[in-house]
């Protein structure tokens, strides 16, 4: 997979990637593009299939201005026009960055209407936000975190961080599915942790009497 992101860049850059007339282009160059997409065509920042209607390999009059210009030029001119806007659509996007972490951890959004209307979804939902909320309760009790579990939660927070703040849907939480069940189990054990100690505590005092 890595080595097919690097010859299409050769074949779109004449480069190999990370080095283009002496700038920095990574494997994947189309941030501020995503960026674009979400602030100034969507009305919540989370993907869907509505706003996929307006990319270029949907819309018709996009793909064509896609196919004049060239890639290059393309995603810059949407990139410029996002520069433009920002400022002015700051509030709404930091709305947006609230409505993605939404998204992530407490309901889950379907891509499409359909998924919408299926019972399996939910049953997603209902279950989607309890790893992070039995672990996050568990940090109420003073039980300090493990290294490994610190690591892990580095983890989560380094990969998720540019699609809170850039763009989200739910197949991107994926390669965080044993993240995931390693945090629910570690957030059952902590809660399992902090009854033993209080049953301890408990048993003390009633030895002391």
């Amino acid at each position: 997979m890595v080595v097919f992101a690097w010859v299409r860049n050769y074949v779109q850059f004449s480069k190999f990637v990370p080095v283009k007339n002496s700038k920095f282009v990574p494997v994947k160059n189309n941030g501020l593009f995503e960026l674009e997409q979400r602030l100034l065509r969507d009305d919540d920042g989370v993907v869907d299939f509505g706003i996929d209607l307006h990319h270029p390999y949907v819309d018709r009059k996009e793909a064509k201005l896609h196919a004049e210009m060239g890639e290059v030029a393309y995603v810059k001119q949407r990139v410029q026009r996002l520069r433009e806007k920002f400022w002015d659509r700051k509030w709404i996007y930091a709305e947006h960055c609230c409505n993605r972490l939404f998204a992530m951890f407490v309901w889950q959004m379907p891509l499409t209407p359909g998924e919408e209307r299926l019972t399996s979804t939910h049953i997603a939902r209902f279950l989607y936000a309890i790893p992070w909320c039995v672990f996050l309760s568990s940090l109420i009790p003073d039980i300090p975190l493990s290294r490994a579990q610190k690591n892990v939660l580095l983890i989560a927070i380094v990969y998720l961080l540019p699609y809170a703040l850039i763009s989200y849907y739910s197949r991107y939480m994926i390669p965080l599915m044993g993240v995931r069940c390693l945090i629910h189990i570690w957030g059952l054990q902590r809660w399992y942790a902090f009854y033993e100690i209080m049953k301890t505590k408990q048993g003390r005092k009633l030895a002391l009497r």
